[in-house]
């Protein structure tokens, strides 16, 4: 079996709908893949919930779908601690990066994609305007 800790900037509409789509395919991914996914930390606006031993999925979902943030998890929320600090301080395989970037400057998910890719994570990300305004620059962070 292959365990892959992943981070998850952005509890929006697309990484909501990722963590569902994560809960049903987990026993599929596992059996014919051979594959783990652990989300060990989510952040949004309200702040972090990170837990080195994994997120419970449907709690987090729960917390959205009350209108609360991740940061609200009586556990493991942490209020008013970036996706950066998450980044910079959380031991990850993998930074999935869905929130809404700036388009003059790339933030919040650039500086996000740098720091995981400098700590030797692999990144996924569903926003393209990091990728327009930073692409050789990632690239090179990658292949170090």
């Amino acid at each position: 079996m292959t365990r892959v800790r992943m981070l998850l900037m952005g509890a929006g509409n697309v990484g909501r709908r990722f963590l569902q789509v994560l809960d049903l395919k987990r026993e599929s991914l596992r059996h014919r893949k051979g594959l783990e996914l652990q989300v060990v930390g989510v952040a949004d606006r309200s702040g972090i919930a990170v837990c080195a031993e994994g997120l419970d999925i449907q709690h987090i979902l729960a917390l959205k779908a009350s209108g609360r943030g991740v940061s609200a998890h009586a556990e493991w929320g942490r209020p008013g601690v970036s996706a950066l600090e998450m980044v910079q301080g959380t031991d990850a395989d993998l930074l999935l990066e869905a929130s809404p970037a700036r388009m003059q400057d790339g933030q919040p998910g650039l500086a996000c994609i740098e720091a995981a890719l400098s700590r030797g994570m692999h990144v996924v990300t569903a926003d393209k305007v990091p990728l327009v305004l930073a692409f050789p620059r990632l690239m090179a962070l990658a292949q170090a």
